[in-house]
């Protein structure tokens, strides 16, 4: 896809007066008016600004997909085109007075032959025919990531989930109230205060450095116990270190649906493109807004709740690797790419028959994999996310409290056996 629309230019007829189009070399507009086999047609295409269109020698040349497929059909099939710009370089769209505008307009009214590279639509058929699809494309919602969640303790508890905070503390619980069991028939020493093993938990029981008992059960449950307890320090440790080293933006809304339904986010879509047709067919919503270009769109996502369908192909280049932008999980809508002919072209089956042929020889998905953008998304769960000593701090005292209490507890209690 290109960035400004251009028709073919059905000005200056020739001696025989028929239209004169420029062929395409490579890419680019030579001087011929006619081709060699005295076949004239007219063509016009659409995209985005400053992509797509280049001036070489003082001629518009036409890159992309859409001017290589030009350049093959001049090359393969000695073709001639001759491209202008369209007025107001949009795609087209019917207006509520009944005008066309864009490339689709410029072809209703018999200014161009043929609009290249445009999606059919229900109203679009009414006016204009259209070739074989030349590819598919997906519209997605483009929408500005979160930032991030404002800082809780709660976070030292996202390596497990509740159960296992559950199973955890289950577990921990039998093992102490055995181990003071133990102390008090098998040592034949008196229960202390259970609040100290509760408090340190883990360190009460492993750094213990009463005997080993003579039960063999008792024994075997230690060592389970104990190695669970590796286990669990490990692993906690483990995705603890990751979660503070990885950041991970929340998602706003995976589909258009909860956009419109629950969320307060306005849509946003390029006007002239077929997308427009389908929302306000879809869903009644008064949230949704026309932009004139695309970069008034990414604009709008920017400054705050707005969504820009969009084809991620389309605005891959001009965003590149944003990492403040990113794509809803589900597309909204699959559209069909192909050529547009005046309803009064007398070649359309001739087209037709051409584009049929590069698909069956799979030149046009050579076409699509050299020139399509794929979009790649910042993968920012893999940027380093530095941790302040402050969001350490709170747990450190919580812990150094607890160890001070069963500290206090245990003198206490060697006082009282005194």
């Amino acid at each position: 896809m290109g960035q400004r629309a251009f028709v073919p230019s059905t000005e200056g007829p020739s001696a025989d007066g028929t239209k004169g189009f420029c062929p395409v070399y490579g890419g680019s507009l030579c001087g011929r008016d006619t081709s060699a086999d005295g076949k004239k047609y007219g063509w016009t295409r659409g995209g985005l600004p400053d992509l797509g269109i280049a001036i070489v020698d003082n001629e518009m040349i036409m890159e992309g997909f859409c001017g290589q497929l030009i350049s093959d059909l001049h090359t393969k099939f000695n073709i001639s085109f001759r491209l202008i710009e369209t007025k107001d370089g949009q795609f087209g769209r019917l207006k509520r007075n009944g005008n066309w505008t864009g490339m689709i307009g410029d072809v209703v009214y018999d200014k161009a032959d043929i609009a290249a590279c445009v999606t059919p639509t229900v109203t679009r058929n009414q006016f204009v025919d259209f070739s074989p699809e030349l590819y598919f494309s997906n519209n997605r919602i483009l929408y500005r990531k979160l930032d991030d969640k404002e800082w809780s303790y709660t976070f030292f508890l996202n390596p497990f989930k509740t159960k296992d905070w559950l199973s955890i503390f289950t577990i921990s619980s039998i093992i102490i109230i055995m181990k003071q069991v133990s102390n008090y028939f098998l040592v034949k020493t008196r229960i202390r205060s259970i609040m100290s093993d509760f408090l340190l938990c883990w360190p009460i029981v492993l750094l213990s450095n009463e005997p080993v008992s003579s039960v063999t059960s008792w024994n075997i449950s230690m060592l389970i116990y104990r190695t669970f307890t590796i286990f669990m320090l490990l692993m906690y440790t483990s995705l603890l270190t990751a979660s503070f080293s990885t950041v991970k933006h929340e998602i706003p809304f995976s589909s258009l649906e909860e956009m419109v339904i629950e969320d307060d986010y306005v849509i946003h879509v390029v006007s002239g493109y077929s997308i427009i047709e389908f929302v306000t067919q879809t869903y009644q919503t008064n949230r949704l807004v026309e932009v004139e270009s695309i970069a008034q769109g990414v604009e709008a996502v920017f400054r705050g709740q707005a969504g820009l369908i969009i084809p991620p192909e389309v605005i891959g280049k001009f965003i590149d690797k944003n990492c403040s932008l990113g794509f809803a999980p589900k597309h909204v809508f699959r559209e069909t790419v192909s050529m547009a002919y005046s309803k009064q072209f007398p070649f359309k089956d001739y087209f037709s028959r051409k584009i049929l042929q590069f698909k069956e020889t799979g030149v046009l998905s050579v076409l699509y994999s050299r020139y399509m953008y794929i979009w790649q998304d910042c993968l920012l769960g893999n940027l380093f996310h530095p941790v302040d000593i402050l969001q350490i701090f709170g747990p450190i005292i919580f812990y150094l409290i607890g160890v001070l209490i069963s500290i206090v507890d245990n003198l206490y209690n060697i006082k009282g056996w005194c």
